[in-house]
């Protein structure tokens, strides 16, 4: 199931040293900061800040690729380098994402994420993994342009045994045939890990 994070802005996400503590808000959003503490994790996914790189391949069927422009604009750590992604309008029957090959880990449960703001309103986008002849499984992520949304979906189970893409873009044809309109984008800092919630940011 797809989820999202809300209200994020530049420069609210922050890369810790080694032996730095992390704090956040708790998580309904109110009161003070607490401490953060997580198990080791893995982000399986390359180059999670260049959406050019070699590693990122498309997906098209009945619909134009995605264009991807690089650090188009401020991401939410602060730094110039979220890339602008514009995704067509896919009907019925239709498919335009990005994926990574073997971006997802192969042992189950799996979560992933990625940070989201639209440059020309707010939109929904597809998330989730693809395993081969068995087909593409996420959910779908609302996202506006007044902040950054973190996009996520929790405790998927991996098909295959072996190790699963990871995707986002206008995946509807692979995930239920559900029209999506089109999406202008930035984006910054996709992951994809074991565990059944989502981590903090691995870089």
């Amino acid at each position: 199931k797809g989820g999202e994070t809300l209200g994020i802005a530049n420069g609210d996400l922050v890369d810790l040293t080694n032996d730095q503590p992390a704090v956040q808000p708790g998580a309904d959003g109110g009161g003070g900061l607490g401490l953060s503490l997580w198990e080791a994790r893995t982000n399986y996914v390359l180059h999670n800040k260049a959406y050019d790189n070699v590693v990122w391949s498309t997906v098209v069927s009945g619909a134009a690729a995605p264009a991807v422009t690089a650090d188009y604009s401020t991401a939410p750590d602060g730094t110039a380098t979220a890339d602008r992604v514009i995704f067509p309008a896919t009907g019925a029957g239709a498919v335009s994402i990005l994926y990574q090959s073997g971006g997802c880990p192969s042992t189950s449960p799996i979560a992933m994420s990625c940070f989201v703001r639209g440059l020309d309103g707010g939109g929904t986008i597809d998330i989730g993994l693809g395993e081969g002849a068995s087909g593409y499984r996420g959910g779908p992520c609302s996202f506006t342009n007044t902040s950054w949304t973190r996009c996520y979906v929790e405790g998927m189970e991996t098909l295959t045994g072996g190790a699963a893409d990871f995707f986002f873009g206008s995946g509807s044809a692979a995930l239920g045939g559900t029209p999506r309109d089109g999406a202008d984008i930035l984006v910054s800092r996709c992951q994809c890990e074991n565990g059944p919630t989502v981590s903090p940011a691995i870089p």
